[in-house]
């Protein structure tokens, strides 16, 4: 399995539902099978996501996506 796969299929089973629940948009956190939940912007849900999993990959996604891929991160990041 590739990485972030079981998240993005996560992503795609939820997607209707969430796009339900959270009618102005927002950005989700998965890790494996756990959706973390959704926040306003990017940046907050990124930086909560390192918060709670550290140097681990999961997947931040919009949830009004268009499937473009922004970046991934791999490495230690701070926030200040």
């Amino acid at each position: 399995m590739s990485m972030l796969e079981e998240e993005l299929k996560l992503f795609e089973e939820k997607k209707a539902q969430l796009k339900e629940e959270y009618p102005n948009g927002g950005y989700v956190i998965i890790k494996s099978s756990e959706i973390l939940g959704v926040w306003n912007t990017r940046q907050d849900a990124i930086k909560t996501g390192v918060e709670k999993f550290g140097n681990t990959p999961f997947l931040v996604k919009n949830i009004d996506d268009t499937d473009k891929a922004i970046n991934t991160f791999s490495r230690n990041l701070a926030f200040v």
